[in-house]
């Protein structure tokens, strides 16, 4: 028994060998990164990590969501500096640019508040800052407008930040070291009142008085970082 087969036939078989063969590769596989249960790094090959996939190194992208629905990507070629974008849960663009990833316990790991540069945008599509080489502006919104985010740059360091609660209510502010006073921070009650304070010295050690206070702003706790006297409540 002969079998004949024209060449558009050979050539469908032959293309569909090609793609049940290369599957493996292109279909694109997940794994949860262990830096965050919220990473998930996504990417097509054989391996993880240094190894190679079938065709070299493999592509990646990390996946990050956020509570609301909004989430933000990066993809990776490589450590340093990488594309990422992310958007809205409405899926509108809420920001772009280059973002620093780095390796952490084997796992890739992209931080997209240390930037070279990025555009950010509110709900409406409008911009609202830039950072260019590493000096600006990151504006970050909620959904409805409200603001979440503001992180100042110079040089790709933070000048100051500061981050809001949902409601809108200030929800922390820090700032670095001037050459008079010490970097510092609040983290603040959903109610306004001051939850923590304190600060850290030239070397990133505590310094000064560090506090805690409870939602009514009744003091909780408090230590002397530069006498290292406990004020007698609950020690930091």
């Amino acid at each position: 028994m002969r079998f004949r087969f024209s060449l558009r036939t050979l050539l469908i078989l032959v293309a569909v060998c090609g793609l049940v063969l290369g599957a493996p590769y292109w279909y694109p596989k997940s794994k949860t990164l262990s830096i965050n249960d919220r990473y998930v790094g996504y990417y097509r090959g054989l391996g993880w990590g240094h190894e190679s996939g079938y065709f070299g190194t493999n592509w990646y992208r990390i996946v990050v969501r956020d509570d609301e629905g909004a989430y933000w990507e990066v993809d990776v070629s490589g450590l340093g500096y990488n594309p990422y974008r992310g958007y809205y849960k409405t899926g509108v663009l809420r920001e772009e640019g280059a973002c620093l990833v780095v390796e952490t316990g084997g796992d890739i790991a992209p931080d997209r508040h240390e930037l070279l540069h990025g555009r950010f945008y509110g709900p409406d599509g409008k911009l609202l800052s830039e950072v260019s080489n590493g000096t600006g502006k990151q504006i970050l919104c909620a959904a409805d407008g409200t603001r979440l985010w503001e992180l100042d740059l110079v040089g790709g360091e933070r000048v100051s930040l500061k981050m809001w609660y949902p409601s809108g209510q200030l929800q922390h502010e820090s700032w670095p070291a001037d050459g008079q006073r010490d970097a510092g921070f609040v983290y603040y009650h959903p109610n306004g009142q001051p939850r923590s304070r304190g600060q850290f010295d030239a070397h990133g050690e505590k310094s000064g008085l560090w506090q805690r206070f409870n939602e009514d702003g009744t003091l909780e706790s408090e230590t002397n970082h530069d006498v290292q006297v406990d004020s007698g409540l609950h020690n930091q």
